[in-house]
């Protein structure tokens, strides 16, 4: 069993995710429900590490159910040439593109740094935001 680290009340990235379903507004992922994760098939003659052996290198990865890539491939098994080492993380917006948050003025990027901090004062933010400062968009799997 893996041992926790946690401060009190802060739980795991995706730990709370409905993994039922492909988009919930406050998943940190995306998912393919009912799939499981399955490594790409090599290209071009491509071996792991060159060939050498390593018990990692195995071809095998637990992730069930599989989610997104970082390229945002909705496949359980993306192509060799997907980002599939990373994950896309869910910052809110849904597979057909609608934003469940709100979003800054047409006019935000004229106005200072406390103008951005007062229109996000008491926002109901998904919780990625929450928990990425900067909202980078993947995380390595």
């Amino acid at each position: 069993m893996r041992e926790k680290n946690n401060p009190e009340g802060v739980s795991d990235f995706g730990a709370k995710d409905d993994k039922s379903v492909v988009y919930a507004r406050n998943n940190n992922f995306y998912y393919i429900p009912g799939q499981s994760f399955k490594v790409p098939e090599a290209k071009n003659n491509y071996k792991p590490l060159g060939g050498e052996k390593h018990p990692f290198a195995d071809g095998k990865f637990e992730e069930n159910p599989a989610k997104w890539t970082g390229n945002g491939s909705r496949m359980s098994q993306p192509d060799f040439y997907d980002w599939y080492e990373t994950v896309k993380i869910n910052y809110g917006v849904s597979p057909d593109g609608q934003k469940d948050f709100d979003e800054l003025p047409a006019d935000a990027d004229s106005l200072d740094w406390k103008a951005h901090y007062d229109f996000w004062q008491g926002k109901d933010v998904p919780d990625s935001w929450k928990k990425i400062p900067g909202h980078h968009p993947v995380l390595v799997r």
